[in-house]
Parts: structure tokens; sequence; C-alpha cells
């Protein structure tokens, strides 16, 4: 196939592209990726992590148990990371991820910034816990100014 020749022409039928699709991936991570389902049944239905790595190894993804168990982490916080729920707006519309919580315009009257952070507000509330308790000590003597 010549690639000029054929540079401005588009196959309809993607046959390349389906074939990407089933054919095995090249790395680890992508073998371990594609076993994903089974791996989250066998994990769901009570076996070990080790018991699974020995059944990969059989099936002839071989790899240490450490980067398998490493593969394992970054799956599961790569699937959390996306399934995290999305956040009303304003105006009732559930935004589809995070930069998209961020661009959205209030309704005039509504923040949607965080209030700000007071660092001495435990001491505060310790303070008037103790007063409300009677004991009001403090170390530092008032000048009566």
């Amino acid at each position: 196939m010549d690639r000029q020749r054929d540079a401005g022409k588009t196959r309809s039928d993607f046959a390349n592209l389906r074939a990407l699709s089933t054919a095995a991936p090249r790395t680890k991570s992508g073998r371990i990726m594609r076993a994903w389902p089974q791996i989250q049944a066998s994990l769901s239905s009570g076996r070990k992590m080790h018991e699974i790595w020995e059944a990969l190894q059989l099936d002839g993804i071989e790899m240490s148990y450490g980067q398998f168990r490493t593969y394992v982490w970054r799956i599961r916080k790569r699937l959390a990371q996306n399934a995290e729920t999305p956040r009303r707006s304003p105006a009732g519309v559930a935004a589809p991820n995070r930069e998209a919580r961020h661009s959205v315009v209030p309704e005039p009257g509504v923040s949607l910034e965080e209030p700000a952070r007071d660092p001495l507000a435990n001491i505060r509330r310790e303070q008037e816990r103790k007063r409300a308790s009677g004991f009001a000590y403090n170390p530092v003597p008032d000048d009566g100014k």
C-alpha cells in the first residue's frame, strides 16, 4: 500500500483499528488490563492475589508478584478516580469531570468557593468549652487595659 498515494483517502471499514482490539496487547500492563474483568471476578469471589498471579503465570503473563500487585493497585486507583461521582452545579446539571466542575458559572448570590479556613478554630472552641464549664484559667496575666 502506497501511503503517499492513499494519504487523502480514508477506509470506512477500519479493518486495522478493529484488528488492534482483537490482538493481544504488547505490554504487561495492557495484558493485565485485558484480563482485569477476570481478575476482579476472582478477587470478588475470595481468591488471593497470589493465586491469581500464579494463574496468570500459567496463562503466559510472566511478571514478578510485586509487579503484579503494583499493576492491580494502579488499575484500582485509576478506576476509582474515573468513578468519582460528579458534583451538581448550582443549575442542577451534573458536571462530567473535574475541569467542568470548576468552569460552572454560579447563580447570583451563590458562592462555589470554600469558606476561609480558621487555623485557630480548635483553640477557640476549647476556650469556649472551658469558659462554659466554669474553669477559665488564662496563663497570661491580664494587664487591666
